[in-house]
């Protein structure tokens, strides 16, 4: 089978068809969506109809969690919460009710495990294989070999072999995976990437192949950011998309 694996889009539509469209060059067998449709920009009807029309295995990310009630606002800086709430005016009934349903984690053909934040917490950041080293037990404890994990909306390759060493292997563009060990992966994010590097990222990964791929692709930046001065929001969310922080 081949994945594309995608997380973070973030109301970003100009990113997500773009995404979208090299995936279809690619004709993977599934696409998955580790969370985060919507927040930060403009187009959140429009990225969740998308996910729907391409038929996308989502879960939910802590700003979907929000955006329906199931996340307190309170938590976010106030930027983030600005989107939040300009997102629950603007988001229809339907798709309201479509974030309403995606489960919080969930395994995938039985090949890996899907999570946003951590595999015990949506809305925990693992920025480093420090903090990644304590979530191995819980995949070791689950006999879980591969989980690909969001939130950061930065690349991310942590690697715990069979003789219980660490290894990080965070900005390689091509990795084959050994099969007995254990690996927490993060595609980096596509509507707002984090990592000074203003491209789409995602990835795909074969598991005939046991191999993962990282992607950039560049988008429409100008016109994704004017749509956010539009929606009169606030203007750091529209300058940070030039930069990627």
């Amino acid at each position: 089978m081949k994945y594309a694996i995608i997380s973070d889009i973030h109301s970003n539509l100009e990113a997500f068809q773009v995404v979208i469209d090299r995936i279809h060059q690619e004709k993977v067998d599934k696409i998955i969506c580790l969370g985060d449709l919507v927040g930060y920009n403009a187009n959140p009807n429009e990225c969740i109809e998308l996910a729907k029309d391409e038929n996308i295995q989502c879960i939910l990310g802590n700003h979907d969690a929000a955006v329906i009630g199931k996340a307190d606002i309170n938590f976010f800086n106030i930027i983030a919460k600005q989107a939040i709430l300009w997102t629950k005016k603007m988001i229809s009934p339907k798709n309201f009710i479509f974030l309403e349903s995606l489960s919080e984690n969930c395994s995938i053909d039985s090949d890996f495990f899907i999570v946003h934040g951590s595999p015990v917490n949506r809305d925990e950041y693992i920025f480093t294989l420090q903090e990644a080293r304590h979530h191995f037990e819980y995949l070791l404890k689950n006999s879980i070999n591969l989980c690909f994990f969001g939130h950061t909306h930065r690349r991310a390759i942590y690697h715990h072999t069979l003789k219980g060493n660490f290894k990080d292997h965070t900005g390689k563009e091509l990795l084959k995976l050994r099969k007995m060990d254990y690996y927490m992966i993060n595609p980096g994010g596509v509507g707002q990437p984090r990592d000074y590097d203003s491209r789409s990222s995602f990835l795909f990964y074969d598991s005939d192949k046991n191999k993962i791929e990282m992607i950039r692709l560049e988008y429409d930046i100008e016109k994704c950011a004017q749509k956010v001065l539009d929606a009169g929001l606030d203007t750091k969310l529209a300058q940070r998309l030039f930069f990627g922080m």
